[in-house]
This record gives structure tokens, C-alpha cells and sequence, in this order.
């Protein structure tokens, strides 16, 4: 009888353990060299606090700008497609979309900053913004790279940022996260 017991108990040790790393694997800081990061914003043209409604996908938000409901394109990246219905999903794009979800979902205001490099819009009418968490912390950008579910994306843009995305995205390669080494 003490057996069974022991076992029970070995086994939800087990599934805490399991839970526990989840939970840090989630919520575990993505390093990147703070320098590369933190190197953009006194170059930038604008910042906006803002409240965001809700991620569309891997790399678009919806903010409540200037009282108007707007579609924000995360700049410098592009994500996998999963809700677009002239595309079919691509691989990781459930993954990144749900990534992009939770972030904003521990980040309910942010600050839009722009980059003097990007046009204000794209072709689709979308603001094009950094996405910054109002707390301090990485930039929606860089945890979308940095964990595999975007790639850099600047369309011959000179971004402020870049250096720093460009050290996400092959840390994340490096360590085969998201889409990389599973994606064609």
C-alpha cells in the first residue's frame, strides 16, 4: 500500500515539475544583447501609449489610436500566415499567432513608436509601429524572432532596430526554435 502512495506522489511531483517548466519556458526572458535593443529610441519620429484590443496574428495588433480602432503591422517582421483567406495557413503561423496573443494579453498598453526609415502605412492602410511593452521589457518584434515566429522583415528599410532583430533571429536559428529547422 505504501508503494501505490509513493508512486501517486512521485507521479504529481512529476506533473508539477513538468507544469513548472512550461511555465518558465513561457514566461523565461529572451536574451539578446541590450545594446542592439534599447538602441533605437531617441531616432525615432514619434510614441504612442496606447490600449490594444487584441493580436490578429503573428505580426498585426488592433490599438485604440487617437479614439479610432487601427491595424498596427509590427515592423520588422513578418510571421506565418493564419488567418488569411487568401493564403493558406503557413507552418508555425497558428503558433506565432498564439504567441502574439498571449504577449499582448500581459501587455494590455503599449507604446507605438515609429521609425523615421518606414513609411507611416502599408499598402493595406495598416500603421507600421514597433510594438513596446509600456513596463519595459523586449519589444513585440524581438520576442516574436527570438522565439522562432517571425523572420526579419524590413523591405529595404534601414531600420533603427535591425542590428537587434537580426541577433533575435539567429539566436533563434542557432537554438532551432519555432519555425527553424521544422519549416521549409
Amino acid at each position: 500500500m505504501a508503494a501505490f502512495g509513493l508512486i501517486g506522489t512521485l507521479i504529481g511531483v512529476t506533473r508539477f515539475v513538468l507544469s513548472g517548466l512550461k511555465l518558465l519556458l513561457l514566461l523565461a526572458p529572451i536574451w539578446v544583447p541590450a545594446a542592439l535593443i534599447a538602441k533605437a529610441s531617441s531616432d525615432n519620429a514619434s510614441a504612442d501609449t496606447v490600449a490594444v484590443i487584441r493580436a490578429v496574428d503573428g505580426d498585426t495588433i488592433i490599438a485604440t489610436v487617437d479614439r479610432t480602432d487601427e491595424r498596427i503591422r509590427v515592423l520588422g517582421i513578418n510571421s506565418p500566415e493564419s488567418v488569411n483567406p487568401n493564403a493558406p495557413v503557413e507552418c508555425f503561423g497558428p503558433q506565432a499567432s498564439r504567441n502574439a496573443k498571449s504577449w499582448v494579453r500581459l501587455h494590455p498598453r503599449v507604446v507605438l513608436r515609429t521609425d523615421r526609415a518606414a513609411p507611416d502605412r502599408d499598402r493595406y492602410g495598416r500603421l507600421l509601429r514597433y510594438v513596446e511593452p509600456t513596463g519595459g521589457g523586449h519589444d513585440l518584434s524581438t520576442v516574436q524572432l527570438a522565439r522562432g515566429y517571425a523572420r526579419v522583415a524590413v523591405y529595404g528599410q534601414n531600420l533603427t532596430k535591425l542590428d537587434g532583430f537580426n541577433a533575435a533571429q539567429r539566436m533563434a536559428k542557432r537554438n532551432d526554435r519555432g519555425l527553424w529547422g521544422r519549416c521549409d
